[in-house]
């Protein structure tokens, strides 16, 4: 997915904190992993064993991975 900042992660970027928006992003993932689950298992019926989430400052891309147990 491309252009995924936020307004706020747009300022912090170009004022230099990209390491900032990085760790910010990081933070929010660890918090919301067991709701993901839930969701992703809600919409499936199959249980999550692994997110992997990376995102690249420039170009601005994200990426967001769920695999999950074959039924």
């Amino acid at each position: 997915m491309g252009g995924g900042y936020t307004s706020a992660e747009e300022t912090l970027y170009q004022g230099g904190e990209g390491k900032t928006v990085r760790d910010a992003r990081s933070a929010f993932e660890d918090v919301m992993e067991q709701r993901m689950n839930e969701i992703i298992h809600g919409l499936t019926g199959r249980e999550v064993v692994a997110i992997m989430s990376a995102s690249h400052q420039s170009p601005d891309l994200t990426l967001e991975a769920f695999v999950a147990c074959p039924n």
